[in-house]
């Protein structure tokens, strides 16, 4: 999860700077989906997901058909 921090503190340093309109969008959107991808992490930590099959890791999941 420190990983995580960091690079989302390094994503706030860079928005915060001097960015056209499309980098700051593209880095903003980087930032929610990073903090949204934590908390993902965290609830599933905290309902002790142990395997692939239990629902709440299985709701995360996307599918796609062709």
């Amino acid at each position: 999860m420190d990983e995580c921090n960091e690079e989302i503190q390094t994503l706030v340093r860079l928005v915060r700077g001097k960015l056209t309109s499309l980098e700051r969008k593209s880095i903003g959107a980087l930032i929610v989906i990073n903090v949204h991808g934590i908390n993902i992490v965290e609830s599933l930590i905290d309902v002790k997901i142990n395997t692939t099959n239990d629902f709440d890791w299985e709701k995360e999941l996307r599918y796609y058909w062709d």
